[in-house]
């Protein structure tokens, strides 16, 4: 995101979707997206910016608003938001509005976070005697843990991994369930039943002798 500076008041603002959220599915989308992406200055023939410059707070604010980023975002309670940003120095935005800057990137950092954003901070070239650029950066997170500072862009591939498991933390393994333990009692034997004793066969009876007749 950035603005288009203009001569006159106010500043006209420039913004781009380079990947729609909802389009943003599947790593290989992702990846052709970011090749694709030019820098905002009308020399390399995709914009026609003559002065781009950083515009932080701006930046944030769109993507909370706009259709495209956030405004399209699933509802499911277990779809993490995550605001990831990327930039290399203090926001060149220098309206005044009732005495305060708008689009004060600390402001907007902090209305994502109150949208349930996880807003993590990447700070590429800062000088450390700027303070004012390092307050701003340190300004954009709640946890000094979610602020990355590097010397130039080729680190980020250093911190791509501890990036995603702070957005994409993985689901524990769930324990197996817990075995019972407890002995089971060893069945008694069925006893054997007694064998009824063989009965004696029953004698037959002695015939009478026929008597001889009397002669």
């Amino acid at each position: 995101s950035g603005r288009k500076w203009e001569d006159t008041y106010p500043n006209h603002v420039y913004n781009t979707v380079e990947i729609a959220l909802s389009k943003g599915t599947s790593e290989g989308e992702v990846t052709k997206a970011i090749e694709a992406m030019t820098w905002h200055h009308k020399s390399q023939g995709k914009h026609n910016l003559s002065d781009p410059e950083t515009y932080t707070g701006e930046g944030i604010n769109w993507v909370l608003n706009d259709k495209s980023m956030f405004g399209s975002a699933r509802k499911e309670k277990e779809i993490p938001k995550v605001l990831v940003i990327v930039t290399d120095g203090e926001s060149n935005s220098k309206w005044e509005e009732k005495g305060t800057k708008e689009y004060s990137p600390g402001k907007e950092a902090k209305k994502a976070r109150d949208q349930k954003i996880n807003v993590i901070a990447v700070g590429i070239g800062f000088d450390e005697k700027n303070t004012g650029a390092i307050k701003e950066l340190e300004s954009l997170v709640d946890d000094k843990k979610k602020l990355y500072k590097l010397t130039a862009y080729s680190e980020l591939k250093n911190v791509v991994d501890d990036i995603t498991k702070d957005t994409c933390p993985p689901k524990p393994t769930p324990a197996p369930p817990l075995r019972d333990l407890t002995p089971r009692p060893t069945p008694l034997p069925t006893p054997e039943p007694t064998p009824s004793p063989t009965p004696l066969p029953t004698p037959k009876p002695t015939p009478v002798p026929t008597p001889l007749p009397t002669p």
